[in-house]
């Protein structure tokens, strides 16, 4: 009997993981879309979940694979995943389409994680109002209000730069710009000093570097999210650690103590969410809207704003200066450009918006090294592709993978070459897609372009940077990373250039 028993136990053990990890494949033969070969228990991203490769990377060799299709499913652990091979689907998806993929899938628990209630993973309606109310910071007046603390911070970033530059050492540009771009969105963002270029011992940027870190926590978090999301339920672990958490809700405190003490309007992010919470507060004081304008609304946000501001600011200039290191005779052109403009002019906001290789530069490092290298979307209600007669059901998953896109030979040739010029032409093409598109595009995408391109303009007309013994080429690209990110930093020669002007 215990013989018979123990069978059945066996027998139907084997079943259910032949159902869960060996039928993969049957999910989407169901629906007679074609689909990656994956591997038990981690589907196709076995590599990344060990931490040998970017999510990226993976996605490229299926995109290459089945690049003559629309699309093709794959797995992420247990969870099923379309990816979007096709540019021009993929924009119909995050434009006209929109209003079935309004949401990204985050899981928000406001309870567990309250920091992670902010603008990018909030769904239908809070999303919908955290953004409109958000927009009016990023327009062009309130850019022009904040182009003066850019300029400080770039004054400041000589000062930092110039004894490296003496020393003759190399430089890790990675570090320095993630120093840069923290003060920027310190003064910007919150209104707050956070000598990240004066103070090596910043608590800012050790907060900084460790909030895009993959710890083991977060693996495991990742891990039960794909497996079932319900695991969450049973197994909570915060995305964002217990004293990030304390250390952004005291600077919240901080900053309004200052505020108030000081009896000034700010010209910065934070300033306008207090603006809106009191508007809604005296609005609509007992309507449920004005409830979700709180002070952990205000903290979630100022943490998005703080973590999104910097880590992909540093390093797309810290990509550019890489780029331009390789390519000197870009360099040389584009030094070219800023030295005529400031031998007539102030490299003030007007100017600097309108250095058309300058921006064909940056627009090149954008497509190189797209700060958004993916985009999830979900799924919010029965959807047919067009031309096709596959219906997507609701909640079905699906990934517009950016970085494919930006290499592909069909959209860019020469993909793998950095030529600026190929952007000469003002019409970009529908595949170009470094901030996303849509409803649901970067908010911060101008003041993030506006603050590269300053950066640049300096740091160009008075540095030259070449490539030396320590500088990876090509470079590696950390594994285990939500952004591309440097593995070993990117260390650079750095001269100074006599005879210049600013």
């Amino acid at each position: 009997m215990l013989m018979i028993v123990t069978l059945i136990v066996i027998f139907t053990s084997l079943w259910f993981l032949y159902i869960k990890f060996i039928r993969t494949s049957d999910f989407w033969k169901q629906k007679n879309i074609a689909s990656a070969i994956s591997v038990p228990v981690f589907g196709n991203i076995k590599d990344f979940i060990l931490g040998k490769r970017h999510l990226i990377y993976i996605y490229d060799d299926i995109y290459n694979e089945f690049h003559s299709s629309q699309f093709v499913g794959i797995f992420e652990m247990r969870s099923p995943n379309l990816l979007i091979l096709d540019a021009e689907l993929a924009n119909r998806i995050l434009i006209k389409d929109f209003s079935y993929f309004y949401d990204r899938g985050g899981d928000v628990d406001e309870d567990l994680d309250p920091l992670n209630a902010h603008l990018v993973n909030l769904c239908g309606s809070r999303w919908r109002n955290t953004r409109n109310r958000l927009l009016p910071a990023f327009s062009s007046g309130k850019l022009k209000q904040m182009f003066g603390l850019i300029e400080d911070c770039v004054d400041e970033l000589e000062k930092h730069v110039l004894p490296f530059v003496e020393s003759g050492e190399p430089v890790d540009v990675r570090d320095v710009m993630a120093k840069f771009a923290t003060d920027v969105i310190g003064r910007c963002a919150l209104g707050l000093e956070c000598n990240a270029m004066k103070d090596p011992n910043s608590e800012f940027r050790a907060i900084g570097r460790r909030i895009f870190k993959f710890t083991f926590k977060l693996v495991i978090r990742v891990c039960l999210k794909l497996i079932n999301p319900n695991l969450l339920k049973l197994f909570p672990i915060k995305a964002v650690p217990v004293d990030i958490e304390i250390f952004f809700f005291s600077l919240l405190n901080e900053a309004m103590s200052l505020r108030k003490s000081a009896q000034e309007r700010r010209v910065d992010f934070l300033q306008l969410m207090i603006d809106i919470r009191e508007q809604e507060k005296q609005v609509n004081s007992k309507d449920e809207l004005a409830n979700s304008f709180s002070d952990t609304w205000l903290v979630a946000n100022m943490f998005v704003f703080f973590a999104a501001g910097f880590e992909t600011t540093a390093n797309t200039l810290s990509f550019c200066l890489y780029e331009l290191a390789l390519n000197p005779d870009v360099q040389t052109k584009l030094r070219e450009e800023i030295r005529k403009a400031v031998d007539s002019y102030e490299l003030n906001y007007d100017v600097v918006t309108t250095l058309s290789y300058l921006d064909m530069v940056v627009s090149e490092t954008l497509r190189k090294y797209p700060p958004i290298p993916m985009i999830n979307r979900i799924c919010t209600s029965e959807y047919r592709i067009p031309g096709t007669n596959t219906v997507l059901k609701k909640n079905t998953r699906i990934t517009v993978p950016i970085y494919s896109y930006h290499y592909d030979e069909r959209y860019f040739p020469n993909a793998h070459q950095f030529l600026p010029e190929r952007f000469e032409n003002a019409e970009k093409s529908l595949a170009y897609l470094p901030f996303g598109n849509g409803p649901r595009i970067c908010i911060g995408m101008k003041f993030a372009k506006l603050e590269i391109k300053r950066c640049l303009a300096t740091v160009i007309l008075k540095y030259s940077f070449s490539t030396g013994p320590q500088t990876d080429i090509p470079l590696k690209i950390r594994a285990r990373a939500i952004f591309l990110t440097p593995e070993n930093g990117i260390k650079l020669r750095v001269t100074k250039i006599d005879n210049c002007t600013s």
